[in-house]
Formats: structure tokens, sequence, C-alpha cells
């Protein structure tokens, strides 16, 4: 996607096959199945897309309700805007708690692209400048190169994790400069007018068959009504690039209001076939990472192991000179047929402060055919204590109808051994709480698209706490939410 929006798109196989991250051999693997036709009536399609979503929660004492409505607009590839409305179930007035908009320009004659409203900003490997989402060192290979994507409009419901202001982007040839200037704090400036600040910054990217690289470079201005000063200014120089299908990447960084630098490095290789192996070294401002991880595809198994050793240069308790911190994970997928499969995850945490050790076991066994799947799931954790959780999952998928319905309990008597536990939610929600007490909880997730320009979705739960020696209040929870495409 990006090589296309720079450089129009692929008119050959061959062109495809040179790209970063491509490569002969995986062209040919998927040249039945794609196709570059190019369709220009589709380039000036305008389309629009409103989504609204109601939620409700009631628990003894407390009932509440939020909202989100999102509109976005699309003509072709030249013009997308978008702009959404939200209030939290904690709110506490009528009024939405959470705005975000943004409009993104490109134009045909002049390789410019400009961007108005909440965007996030992602360059190098993120040591200098990276809003939005992040993974964890604890993953597999893939993930331990960040992709330097620039700055890119955002469409969230939230707009938190954003950044708000104006950006241009202007290509030529193998380079790409980016600007831009944004306000942290704006939309707050009515409760927080003191956390206002102003945030200029500069990308400068150099690009070639195989690899980039670049420089960034940001002021942050604060005290803009009481007495302006500068709370942080950073530079840094960022590296890729692909070998023999190995990839290397660094970035370096200057803190120049702290006077320190910081540092990451990594490696990401492939390992026969279906393997690959990864490292990641980072020296931050008060912490050492070295990472590492490893990932392996087979026929019927596959899976991925990687540790992570955190060494923090300040103490984490007065008592200690220093803290150390290991972290381990593994997942292993294991097909019994093209029906059953078998996952079984393994984490462990090691401190020298707190709770020194964390191990959390989990196994999913799930069954899937043409409309119907189940899932059980059983997760044990010891840290505090032991804790356990357990749930059982159908489903049922044909055509334009889905519904999923799941009965689980717990048993958790310390919040230190909480377990976390995905749950499904409509699109744009994303749901991952805390088990914490003794209880059950029942969950239905329904979608359904009656026609061509209108999605409709339906989650319910409740969670109650019977097992509880004390009376610990429950919580009912609804939320519908409707798409409509025209």
């Amino acid at each position: 996607m990006d090589y296309r929006k720079r450089s129009g798109p692929c008119m050959s196989f061959m062109e495809l096959a040179a790209l970063n991250g491509f490569g002969e051999e995986f062209v040919e693997r998927i040249r039945p199945f794609v196709s570059l036709e190019v369709l220009p009536e589709l380039e000036g399609r305008t389309s629009h897309e409103f989504t609204g979503r109601a939620s409700w929660r009631y628990s003894p004492g407390s009932n509440r309700y939020g909202y989100t409505s999102r509109y976005k607009l699309k003509i072709g590839e030249q013009l997308s805007a978008s702009v959404s409305f939200n209030r939290s179930l904690d709110a506490d007035n009528p009024a939405p708690d959470a705005f975000c908009a943004s409009v993104e320009a490109r134009f045909r004659k002049v390789p410019v692209s400009l961007v108005a409203g909440d965007f996030n900003a992602r360059f190098g490997q993120g040591l200098a400048l990276w809003s939005g989402s992040d993974f964890s060192s604890l993953n597999t290979p893939s993930a331990f190169m960040k992709r330097n994507f620039g700055v890119t409009a955002s469409s969230s419901y939230t707009g938190t994790s954003v950044l708000t202001g104006v950006a241009g982007e202007y290509s030529i040839g193998r380079w790409c400069l980016t600007v831009f200037a944004a306000v942290p704090g704006i939309k707050d400036v009515k409760k927080k007018p003191e956390k206002v600040k102003l945030l200029p910054a500069c990308n400068l990217t150099y690009g070639w068959k195989n690899g980039q690289a670049g420089v960034t470079h940001y002021i942050e201005l604060a005290g803009l009504n009481t007495g302006m000063y500068i709370p942080s200014m950073r530079t840094s120089g960022d590296f890729a690039i692909c070998v023999k299908g190995v990839d290397l990447f660094s970035e370096v960084m200057l803190d120049w209001v702290a006077c320190r630098p910081s540092a990451i490095a990594g490696v990401v290789a492939p390992v026969g076939d279906g393997g690959s192996v990864a490292a990641l070294v980072k020296v931050l401002e008060d912490e050492y990472d070295l990472a590492v991880s490893g990932s392996m595809k087979r026929r019927r198994i596959s899976g991925s192991v990687s540790s992570n050793l955190s060494f923090y240069t300040v103490p984490k308790v007065d008592t200690q000179d220093r803290s150390l911190q290991l972290k381990f994970h593994t997942q292993w997928q294991y097909l019994f047929s093209d029906a059953w499969q078998l996952t079984v995850r393994l984490t462990e945490r090691l401190r020298t402060w707190g709770q020194m050790f964390r191990t959390d076991l989990r196994s999913d066994l799930a069954w899937k055919s043409d409309v119907f799947s189940l899932t059980y799931r059983i997760n044990v954790l010891q840290c505090d204590g032991i804790a356990w959780l357990t749930y059982l999952e159908g489903g049922v998928k044909r055509g334009k109808f889905a519904s999923y319905l799941r009965q689980g309990f717990f048993l958790v008597d310390d919040w230190d051994d909480r377990i976390y536990a995905y749950e499904r939610d409509v699109p744009g929600a994303y749901n991952v709480p805390a088990f914490y007490g003794r209880g059950m909880w029942t969950s239905l997730m329904t979608s359904w698209k009656p026609t061509q320009w209108c999605r409709l979705y339906l989650r319910a739960g409740l969670t109650t706490y019977p097992f509880m020696q004390e009376k610990k209040p429950g919580k009912a929870e609804l939320r519908f939410q409707s798409v409509f495409d025209f």
C-alpha cells in the first residue's frame, strides 16, 4: 500500500517481486490468486459509511449508558474524511467526552498529501515519534521490526493516542519530506489550559529498492500562556534494510533537554522453511532491554518462543541497587485435523521486586465446521495465589449471520492474580476485561447483514458473583451497533 501510494500500481509481477518483503519465490506462490488489473472506473468512486452504537451497563446502584457515532467519506484515492463522537459509560454528563475528526487529501499532478485534524505519526523504530498502537517484544519475530508509515489520518472512535494539527507530505523521486505541527491538549483546553502544547516536527526519508533511511526532529513547546519553555526536544536517525531476506534495522536518538542518547537495533532472519528468528536491543534513558524470539511452522504444528530481559538503571524500590525483570512467552498450535485445533500458551514473569514469579498457563481446544464452532478454554495463573478461569463458547456462522454464546467461570481471590480474557464485541470496541473474584459470566455476540448497505451488531453480557463469601454486585451490559455503507 505504501509503494502504491508513492509510485502508483504495480504493472508487472517482476515489479512486485522487487519490493521489500516479497521476492520472486513468494510472488510465484501467490501469482495464481492475485490480479494486477487496474480498474479506472473505481478511482473516483464516492463512498459513505455511517456507524452508530449505543451501550448500556447496569449494576446495583449504578445505571450507565454510552453512545458512539462516526461518519466516513471517501472520494476515490484523492479525498477522505471522518468525524466521530463518543460518550463513554463513565461520563458525567450526556454530552460526548471524546471527539475525533480528520481530513486527508492527495493530489494527482503533484506528489503531495495533506492531513488536517487527528492523525498518527510513526517514524523509524519509534524512539523519537510514534503515536498509536505498539506491540510488545513478547511476540513473533515479524512484530519486532516497526514499519515507518509516516503521517496517516485517524478515524478512531475516541481519538486517544493521536496528534491533532496539520501535516503535509511531499515525495520526489526516492525522497519523502514530512512536516507537521500538532497541538497536544487542544481538546481539553477549557478544562486544562496549562496542558496545551505546540509540537512542530519534520522527517526526511530516503528509500531505495530494499531499504530506507531517515532523520526525524521535533521540539515541544509548553507554557504558551504563562511563559514558554521546552520540556522535550529530540532528534533521531533510523535505517532499515533487507539483505537476502534478512531485515536489519536501527535507530539512534538524542534527547537534547535531558542530554541523553537512546538507541535500538535489531535483526529478523528466516530459518529453514517456515521458520524465523529475531533479536532486539534497546538502550533507553532508564532501562536496557534484550529481546529474542523464534518461530516455526510445519504442516500440522506452528508456534513461537520469545523472551525479554530488562535492566532498570533507576531501581523500582529504594532497597535495591538495581532492578531486573525477565519475561518469557511461548505459544504453540497443533492441528489434529481440518476441524480440530489445540493451542497452548505459557507466560512467565520473574522480577526482583514485588511478586517475584507470575506464571500463566492457557490452553484452547477448538472445533470448527462450515457452519458451527466450539471452543473450550482453561486458564490457570499462579502469582500471589492460584487462580483459574474457564469458559465454553459455541458459535454459528452462515451467510450474512453469525452468533457466539459464551459461558464462563472464574476463581480469583487476589487482584495480583487477575486473569484477562478477550471478549467478542462490536467493531471498534476492544474488550479485554480483568476477571477478579469468584463468579461466572455469560456473553452473546451476534452480527447480521440484512442488506448490502446495512450491518447490525448486538452484544449482551452478564457477570455475577454467586460464589463470594461477601456479596459483590454483578453487572449487565448491552451494546448495539449499526453500520450503513452507501
